[in-house]
């Protein structure tokens, strides 16, 4: 006998009394139960749409990296990271949702509404769907809970060199691989807190291969790890701008003996006090 009966007797007249007030509260606990998960659901959404909001705020940090005098590319050049919302899916959404549930959820219900509908739906991941559907105006078919939840579904990026006026250009080589330089370099000097240069404790390298072919980008590059602490290795058939006390060189020859060995690399030092790193010592 369920223990809501227990102690009863069945021709007593408090049993419809009794099953009334049980099924009362089972249906408070599961209202209950249901606007938990609406709050929680309130919750990853916000969460979503914070971080949506923080990634372009990266890209707009990215582009005032771009915009400074020493990131030109030659011929006057610039590099742009362009945010692109126009995607499958738009956070208005989420906005919506959030607005229309900043008040107790359940506390204005009347049945067959929303949160009904809601409690009706067995899963997380199926009342995540099933909100976008409600809370967009134009919802598209087959957008899954992993979709929704995708920071990167709200956006795309666009990577590209302008002219001064604001014309594409696809650039030449050096040009191009300038461009992916500074896109790099623009992504690390955001890591921890913007620190940046001998403030960030750390080996930061900036890798140039075939420095010939970048022309006087390289200039540009030289420039920008001066001011971010960075060490160049650069990889070339004839090294290119030289300074006194600046450079390591190493020179590789290949041995004529063997043909996939090569010779011990020999260093050329500019330093000032070259006798210190001399091969001798």
């Amino acid at each position: 006998m369920p223990k809501i009966f227990e102690g009863i007797s069945f021709k007593d007249a408090d049993v419809m009394t009794l099953i009334t007030e049980r099924l009362k509260k089972i249906n408070e606990q599961n209202r209950d139960l249901g606007e938990n998960k609406l709050r929680r659901i309130r919750e990853i959404l916000q969460d979503v749409q914070d971080e949506v909001s923080k990634q372009i705020n990266i890209v707009r940090e990215i582009n005032l990296f771009f915009d400074k005098e020493n990131a030109k590319i030659t011929g006057n050049h610039k590099a742009v990271l362009e945010k692109d919302t126009s995607t499958r899916i738009s956070t208005k959404w989420i906005t919506k949702f959030i607005s229309d549930f900043t008040k107790p959820a359940g506390m204005f219900r009347t049945p067959g509404d929303f949160s009904d509908q809601m409690d009706a739906l067995p899963s997380m991941k199926e009342k995540i769907e099933y909100s976008y559907q409600s809370f967009n105006d134009s919802a598209k078919p087959n957008v899954d809970y992993k979709t929704l939840l995708n920071p990167f579904s709200y956006y795309n990026l666009n990577y590209y060199i302008t002219t001064q006026d604001g014309t594409l250009n696809s650039g030449s080589t050096g040009q191009t691989y300038s461009a992916l330089a500074l896109l790099c370099i623009a992504k690390l000097s955001l890591l921890d807190n913007g620190k940046v240069g001998k403030d960030n404790k750390g080996l930061r390298f900036m890798n140039i291969d075939e420095t010939e072919s970048i022309g006087s980008n390289f200039d540009m590059l030289s420039d920008i790890a001066k001011e971010y602490d960075y060490q160049i290795i650069s990889m070339s058939i004839n090294p290119l701008k030289l300074e006194e006390g600046k450079q390591y060189i190493y020179q590789l020859n290949r041995n004529l003996k063997y043909d996939q060995i090569n010779h011990h690399p020999a260093g050329i030092f500019t330093k000032e006090d070259e006798s210190k790193y001399s091969l001798e010592n």
